[in-house]
């Protein structure tokens, strides 16, 4: 094949796997995500760390009044030789970095509309740089809101304004939503921690891939290499 051709594979080899996981409180998507992704490095936004307090994981500061700053020097170092360490980037919360850079842009624009657009520009900004230019998987970890649809509840990322949240979710491949299902094994019903990657009246979910079952277990690393076509190892004898 022509050096000027390339397979899928290949060039998903360059750029990783993105996603966003996104799910209620107590769901487990800061500890799950930290302890199941492929040597990551967390980018902390927002107080949240305590269920991985006892565990050695990488972690890059971006809370507080220096937020957006440190963030950015922080997109900007996910491109350097030094953060080929790290297979897997977790931004924890993208949800919080969208609020925080809202709240700063509300603070400079006359017109309410104005720093929502400019917010979104900017988010997705750092977005198509996360996406596109850097080898990492990366995680993009979201609170949950609940919207309407069609009248009926709806589950989704939240995300500030309807133009973040349409041109964000649409760029990315993946969306797992962690949450709690019962399902009825040998006639008894158990309750099971999910990622549900299937898109359901009540909620959005998505696998552009279509290697994944309806709902997976909370294991991001497990997730990649399924979507990569990896074989899971099997246990030595």
């Amino acid at each position: 094949m022509s050096s000027f051709l390339k397979l899928p594979n290949q060039l998903i080899a360059k750029t990783g796997i993105k996603m966003i996981v996104y799910g209620g409180a107590g769901t487990g998507k800061t500890r799950n995500c930290a302890i199941t992704s492929p040597k990551p490095v967390l980018v902390s936004v927002e107080n949240g760390l305590l269920s991985i307090q006892n565990e050695q994981i990488p972690i890059v500061d971006c809370r507080g009044e220096n937020c957006l700053q440190n963030f950015e020097s922080f997109v900007q170092w996910a491109k350097s030789a030094e953060a080929k360490q790290f297979e897997t980037i977790i931004i924890d919360s993208w949800s919080e970095l969208a609020t925080q850079l809202l709240r700063v842009e509300i603070a400079k624009a006359k017109d309410g509309r104005q720093a929502y657009g400019i917010m979104a520009d900017k988010m997705m900004n750092w977005a198509y740089q996360l996406v596109n230019q850097i080898p990492h998987n990366v995680v993009f970890i979201c609170k949950q809101e609940c919207g309407s649809n069609n009248g009926q509840p709806y589950h989704q990322p939240s995300l500030e304004g309807k133009k973040l949240y349409t041109e964000f979710t649409h760029l990315i491949d993946v969306i797992l939503r962690f949450q709690s299902k019962r399902f009825v094994i040998n006639n008894k019903a158990q309750e099971y921690m999910v990622a549900s990657t299937k898109n359901q009246p009540d909620y959005i979910a998505r696998d552009r891939s279509g290697t994944l079952f309806d709902d997976e277990p909370q294991d991001i690393g497990a997730i990649i290499n399924k979507i990569r076509g990896i074989a899971p190892q099997q246990p030595q004898s």
